[in-house]
This record gives C-alpha cells, sequence and structure tokens, in this order.
C-alpha cells in the first residue's frame, strides 16, 4: 500500500507528490512522535532537525545526514559507508529495475532537466531479468 505527500523544496520552484510505502510512512510516524515529543508543537518548519545536537530544532546540516548514513551503514555491518546520495541513487535505479520508465525516475527524484537520470541508469546486469527503462523523452519548455 502506497501513501503519497506532497513535497516542497526551498530551491525548486515546484511541489511535487511522492509516493512511499508503508515502512517510510511508519518510520515518519516514529519520527515526528519523538521531534513533537522534544521540539513541542510548531518546533520547526524544516523536515529534518537536530533532535540529539545542538542547536536542537536547527536544520539537519549535511555533514549530519552523512554521519547518520555511517553510524547506520557501520550498525547494519555492510562493510563500507553508505552515504545519502548512494541512497538516493540506488532508488533511482531500483525504479529502473522495477520497470519504470525514465519520466517516473525524473518525477520521483525531483529531476527537472531529463539529462540528470542518466546516472541512476547502472547499467546491463549480469544475469539480470526484467525490462529497462526506454529512452529519455526530452520535454520542450
Amino acid at each position: 500500500m502506497l501513501h503519497d505527500i506532497v513535497v516542497t523544496v526551498l530551491q525548486s520552484k515546484r511541489a511535487w507528490v511522492q509516493p512511499l510505502d508503508f515502512l517510510v510512512v511508519q518510520g515518519f510516524d516514529q519520527y515526528f512522535d519523538e521531534r513533537l515529543e522534544k521540539l513541542g508543537a510548531g518546533g520547526s518548519d524544516f523536515l529534518l532537525v537536530n533532535l540529539f545536537g545542538e542547536p536542537l530544532g536547527a536544520p539537519m546540516p549535511p555533514s549530519a545526514m552523512g554521519e547518520l548514513f555511517a553510524r547506520l551503514s557501520e550498525r547494519a555491518g555492510l562493510g563500507r559507508k553508505i552515504g545519502p546520495h548512494m541512497a538516493r541513487r540506488a532508488f533511482g535505479s531500483n525504479v529502473v529495475d522495477a520497470g519504470g520508465s525514465w519520466d517516473e525516475v525524473q518525477m520521483l527524484l525531483g529531476q527537472e532537466h531529463p539529462g540528470s537520470v542518466a546516472p541512476y541508469d547502472p547499467g546491463p546486469q549480469p544475469g539480470a531479468r526484467g525490462r529497462r527503462a526506454g529512452p529519455l523523452a526530452v520535454r520542450a519548455g
């Protein structure tokens, strides 16, 4: 079962709908419960904020997100550090592997230019099955 959220990014000129599976929604629910407990109602307009480090409630800087991914990679016993951008690439590649089109990858990742999704193509994989995404559709405008 998928749920939708509306995403508005400050640097973007548009908002988009992002489908999420129940595990992501459950994770958000737990995060927001903890956030509400620590910061109270109306703690911050930002999605990801400091809940453990100072200043509490401030937007989480990219370095803190990298540190979080490093800790989670170690805890999961992955043998190497996984960063936020690697998770983004894996998501884009998984959409393609599941039969998604390049337009869908572009929309889900919030990419404006069609060529921006090219790095998410993992290329032919040994023993891979399933259809590949079609060619990129270049939109006028």
